[in-house]
């Protein structure tokens, strides 16, 4: 049966990197910026790309760990490595932490489309009605439903970033990224870094998304 499940949820390695990539973008438009232009004001810049850095390294540390247990899924193997008892409760943390990001998301992209859009709604409108699509899509297509989708909406998004920046590049004001380090230090990036960091790391998830990957071992 687990056999059956899992085939019927088989994704590309191009339909986990546009998950990934839609999920993170999001995070990153939406929330993360903010912290790091804070903290390291005119090296906002250098701290993303600690941040970035350590969410690559993450990743790549995530995705090998589950390659050397190619026919295991996370709660499997964690019970293969770490016992029954410890082994299950590991897989507490991320499955809270999956709820809490459901909570935070949601409230902030309602708060985005009532400020854009719609002034007079409800929030909880909004969060319905999105969650309404959420389940249609996940209960028709489970986990390659949503692969497929990633593979239409990751593209619009990088399309989209890359037209508002092409057309507002004439208005940047590259003197305002000096003096470069100076101001901030090596603690101020780091500590603009953390928010970032705790976004880019949700790409752990590839702790559960590996083992439905179709040729692991060639596509991860």
């Amino acid at each position: 049966m687990h056999g059956v499940v899992k085939n019927s949820m088989n994704i590309s390695g191009g339909q986990i990197y546009w998950m990934l990539f839609a999920f993170e973008v999001g995070n990153t438009l939406l929330l993360t910026m903010t912290s790091a232009m804070h903290e390291a004001k005119q090296d906002a810049w250098m701290a993303m790309g600690v941040a970035g850095g350590t969410g690559v390294l993450i990743t790549f540390i995530a995705t090998r760990l589950s390659m050397m247990y190619p026919n295991q899924t996370f709660v499997e193997y964690s019970r293969t490595i770490l016992g029954t008892w410890l082994g299950k409760l590991i897989v507490i943390p991320l499955l809270l932490q999956c709820y809490v990001d459901i909570g935070i998301i949601m409230r902030d992209f309602g708060d985005f489309i009532i400020t854009a859009l719609f002034r007079d709604t409800p929030i909880w409108v909004v969060v319905l009605l999105t969650l309404l699509v959420v389940l249609y899509l996940v209960i028709q297509g489970g986990l390659e439903g949503i692969g497929r989708c990633s593979e239409v909406i990751g593209p619009v998004i990088l399309v989209m970033i890359v037209v508002l920046i092409g057309l507002d590049f004439g208005n940047i004001q590259w003197g305002e990224l000096y003096p470069v380090y100076v101001d901030s230090g090596w603690r101020a990036i780091v500590q603009g870094s953390m928010m970032p960091i705790s976004f880019f790391g949700e790409s752990v998830m590839m702790l559960v998304l590996t083992a439905f990957l179709k040729n692991p071992q060639t596509k991860a």
